[in-house]
């Protein structure tokens, strides 16, 4: 398990290498980790952009928007 320093600056690298980048392909490793099916998940993330990494404790958290945000 990372400290807690490190996910702070992964958090940062990854907030500097992909804000507004957009998500070009999504793979469903296990269905199990989504509400919806793979197909349904993979469609909504496709096309959309990184607005934001924020971090809770050792939590990344990736903020996303929609291309008619941009």
């Amino acid at each position: 398990m990372p400290e807690l320093p490190e996910v702070e600056t992964i958090r940062q690298d990854l907030r500097r290498n992909i804000l507004r980048k957009k998500i070009e392909k999504v793979k469903v490793v296990s269905s199990k980790t989504i509400k919806n099916s793979p197909s349904v998940f993979q469609k909504k993330l496709e096309g959309c952009f990184f607005s934001e990494v924020d971090r809770i404790g050792k939590l990344l958290i990736f903020k996303i928007s929609s291309a008619d945000s941009f």
